[in-house]
């Protein structure tokens, strides 16, 4: 939902919620037996400052709809399973848990139960009283089978909350055996170097005007990119849903998601960087125990406020040390050397010189003997290439046809316009 939803039952308010990232979820009264009206109010006007041509909230890519896509669903529970967070340990070769609950109802009477499955053999189990406030544990995974581009093994966590021996709450989710480092300024999954062949995923499907919901479209997307040999997917200022994490984990691809922010961070702390904070932690909470989910920018090409992105990127890391993060995906304005809380650094450039950027062909020519490593000498870590590959190519007007959904191909239709006019005035000249 885009962007702020508020919920009534019966003709009286239950709650509010607001996220461009992440499902809306909401608490609704009690109910008694029999009929309701459930009413959802959807504002989709801009809430805050997040610049105009964010791919999460912009005419330009998706256009800016109204409405719910993907599951709309209502779960009657007495008691409720919060959070579960997945920490892989592959060199301790076990499995850490942090559970959360939702406390009001819950007593002595209730245990978890959490266990832990492969290609659907139970290889680990344990029953422990529940804490009412975060619940910690540990299950053992010998000689663990790690997940990466090249073999995506997945194991399945389930944990139970139980009261009398009734389950009160069910959570599953698929995970994989793989940690994330950026060890000696080089990129590194599972203590093995890894090289990022990767392209932008811009929130552009022009049938519908949204992001696929079901796995059936991601597949298309990844399945391609894969195909010509890419083992990685930048989200350019948006985050996808659910079923996008569920393929990139079963493929192996290596995901950089990025907080729905292309814009000027203002230097007074306002509104609007209170709900980039929550969307971030909204962002971990809801997708973060992807394996898929390696990497975590701020936004795409931000200036402005460094010192509170910084902080920002080091409280998040704190929170959730299972991936890196950068405090931005290039600037324009910053110094060209990385920020303090950077653990990977995406540039066109450095203090020292040209990196493969985007611009360095306005000035030279495409080559293959090309040496960059003067312009990385001593960068303190893992450096990736900003957008190599966005240059001019010549349009191919036969693809006007396939805009059968809700959008225009007005950039082809303006390109096809000047190529009339053009060749109008060239046979002039000719005649």
């Amino acid at each position: 939902m885009i962007w702020k939803t508020t919920v009534w039952v019966d003709n009286k308010k239950a709650g509010t919620a607001e996220s461009l990232s992440t499902p809306q979820l909401f608490e609704l009264p009690p109910l008694s037996p029999g009929k309701h009206t459930i009413v959802l109010a959807i504002d989709n006007r801009q809430h805050y400052q997040i610049g105009d041509a964010t791919h999460a909230y912009t005419d330009g890519t998706q256009i800016i709809w109204n409405g719910v896509i993907g599951k709309m669903e209502i779960q009657a529970k007495e008691q409720s399973i919060r959070q579960v967070k997945i920490t892989p340990d592959i060199d301790g070769q076990k499995v850490n848990f942090m559970i959360k609950l939702d406390n009001t109802a819950i007593s002595q009477e209730n245990q978890l139960k959490v266990a832990i499955y492969f290609k659907g053999k139970n290889i680990a189990h344990k029953n422990i009283a529940v804490d009412p406030n975060n619940t910690y544990l540990a299950l053992p995974i010998p000689h663990p089978q790690l997940w990466d581009e090249f073999a995506p093994h997945l194991y399945t966590a389930s944990v139970q909350l139980v009261k009398r021996n009734k389950v009160m709450d069910h959570y599953q989710a698929r995970f994989g055996m793989r940690k994330v480092t950026n060890e000696q300024s080089l990129l590194q999954i599972n203590n093995n170097r890894i090289f990022l062949r990767g392209t932008l995923e811009c929130n552009i499907f022009p049938l519908t005007g949204h992001p696929p919901m079901q796995k059936e479209g991601w597949i298309k997307v990844m399945v391609t990119a894969k195909s010509y040999g890419l083992n990685h997917l930048r989200f350019h200022s948006w985050c996808p849903p659910e079923a996008a994490f569920n393929v990139a984990d079963s493929l192996g691809m290596y995901l950089q998601i990025e907080l729905p922010l292309w814009a000027t961070i203002r230097k007074n702390p306002d509104s609007t960087q209170q709900f980039l904070r929550k969307e971030a932690e909204l962002i971990l909470n809801s997708y973060g125990n992807h394996p898929s989910f390696c990497f975590f920018s701020m936004g795409n090409e931000l200036e402005g406020n460094f010192t509170w992105l910084n902080g920002l990127v080091k409280d998040l890391k704190s929170q959730d040390n299972r991936r890196l993060y950068a405090t931005t995906s290039f600037s324009f304005g910053q110094k060209s050397w990385p920020q303090p809380q950077d653990q990977f650094y995406v540039t066109q450039w450095t203090t020292k010189g040209w990196v493969r950027g985007q611009g360095i062909f306005n000035d030279k020519a495409p080559s293959f003997n090309s040496d960059y490593r003067r312009s990385i000498d001593s960068i303190p870590v893992p450096i990736i290439s900003h957008e190599i590959g966005q240059y001019s190519v010549y349009p191919n007007m036969q693809e006007i046809k396939k805009y059968t959904g809700v959008l225009e191909p007005l950039n082809f239709i303006a390109v096809k316009k000047t190529l009339r006019k053009r060749e109008c005035f060239l046979w002039q000249i000719v005649i």
